[in-house]
This record gives structure tokens, C-alpha cells and sequence, in this order.
């Protein structure tokens, strides 16, 4: 039984990508484009910060139309990018380097989450899809003296 549970988050993500495929090559043989949701939930492939998205994103949910960049750029960094194959991610972050395998724990055609690191990590990250090349998700601010609090952090992927 425990050999079932373990390969489940494997098994999930192996059908995510192979539906994925599927959608988007009869997307591409009937010449419409794919459905939003027809590749949402596949992380596979490297997806970069889209600082202006995260900005934009800020000022409008915050309120603070009048925060300054320079504010705004200290809370959500330098950005960073996530290379995702089938059971493993780099993340290029704040000028380090880190590899973590991943299993998914839930997915659908707008989130996936996965957890992070060896099995039975508690590091849990949740993907919220807009399109199959823009992506986010919840960060907060560490730092407090400016008064953002919870935010999306954007990401596009990379073609």
C-alpha cells in the first residue's frame, strides 16, 4: 500500500503533462489554439519573474497607487527563475541556486500544488495558472516598513 501512495503524486503529474500533450497537439492539428485550461497545470519547463505583472499587481490590490518602486522592488526581490522537469525543479533565486525533487500533491486546470524536497516535506507551493504562460504565486512581505502585505509573485514561461 505504501508503495501505491508514494508513486500517486509521480502517477498525477506523469497524466498532467501527458494531457497536456495530448490537448495541445490536437489543439495544433485542428489549427485552434489550445484552451486556457488545456495545459494550465503543467509546470514542466522554465518559467521566469515577470516583475512588471508583480508591480502592477501590487499597486492595484494594495491600494497604494502612490508606493514607490523602490519599495515595491525591495519586497519582491530580484526575481528569479523555476526549471521544472517531471519530479524535480531548480530555482534561481536572490543570486542562489537551488535543486529540490517535487512530487504534486493536487492539481486541476487553474492550480497545482506541489511539495517541495524529500517525501513527507512540509514545503508546500501552490501554482495559480491565468494562461498557459502566466503563472503566480502567494508571497508576503518580509519586510516591515513597507506596507504591502500579501502579494502574487508573476511568472512567465519561457518559450
Amino acid at each position: 500500500m505504501n508503495k501505491i501512495v508514494t508513486a500517486l503524486p509521480i502517477i498525477l503529474l506523469c497524466v498532467c503533462v501527458a494531457s497536456c500533450s495530448s490537448r495541445n497537439s490536437t489543439a495544433a492539428s485542428t489549427g485552434s489554439p489550445p484552451a486556457s485550461s488545456s495545459s494550465a497545470n503543467c509546470l514542466v519547463g522554465t518559467w521566469t519573474s515577470d516583475h512588471q505583472q508583480t508591480i502592477s499587481s501590487i499597486r492595484q490590490g494594495s491600494g497604494l497607487q502612490d508606493i514607490s518602486s523602490e519599495d515595491i522592488e525591495r519586497v519582491i526581490g530580484p526575481g528569479g527563475t523555476w526549471t521544472f522537469a517531471r519530479d524535480w525543479v531548480q530555482v534561481d533565486t536572490f543570486g542562489r541556486h537551488f535543486d529540490y525533487p517535487y512530487t504534486v500533491v493536487s492539481s486541476d486546470d487553474h492550480v497545482t500544488a506541489i511539495s517541495l524536497g524529500d517525501p513527507g516535506a512540509t514545503k508546500l507551493d501552490t501554482f495559480q495558472f491565468e494562461d498557459d504562460d502566466t503563472m503566480w504565486v502567494a508571497d508576503q512581505n518580509a519586510i516591515p516598513d513597507v506596507p504591502i502585505h500579501d502579494f502574487r509573485q508573476y511568472y512567465r514561461r519561457m518559450r
